[in-house]
């Protein structure tokens, strides 16, 4: 194991002109790849003694459901660059940049309902004006 990983980091060395060596971009991959194998495959060996057919069924069913999840944020992030567009072209744009702007809130939202997270006071301060300040733009 020492020899292949101690390989995989001199072959990931790139040439720089002038004859310096610096590491290449995606070096840090493959032990991402190492571990997340390490944490596949021993509970997979497991699974497989008892049913190899339902255990691969259910590891391929997770692995579908974590990139529907991703592919759903994907989604909405689209969605709401088009929402963006579509508003800015029938709008004034400083307001639509200002409301656009506000999504931070959302992040501070979430944690609170689906996370759990403590909102401190100046948080709330901040979700109440900036919530008083939707309004007040679109009255």
């Amino acid at each position: 194991m020492a020899a292949a990983i101690a390989g995989v980091a001199l072959a990931a060395r790139e040439q720089q002109p002038g004859g310096g060596r610096r590491l290449a971009s995606g070096v840090g991959l493959p032990p991402l790849a190492a571990v997340g194998f390490g944490f596949y495959f021993p509970p997979m060996h497991a699974a497989g003694a008892a049913d190899p057919w339902w255990s691969a069924f259910l590891f391929r069913l997770t692995a579908t459901a974590v990139v529907l999840v991703a592919v759903a944020a994907g989604c909405a992030e689209t969605l709401g660059n088009l929402l963006f567009a579509a508003s800015s072209s029938h709008g004034i744009v400083s307001v639509t940049s200002v409301l656009a702007s506000l999504y931070p809130i959302v992040t501070v939202v979430l944690a609170a309902i689906v996370l759990e997270e403590r909102i401190g006071g100046a948080q709330r301060v901040g979700v109440v004006l900036t919530l008083a300040g939707i309004v007040l733009i679109s009255v």
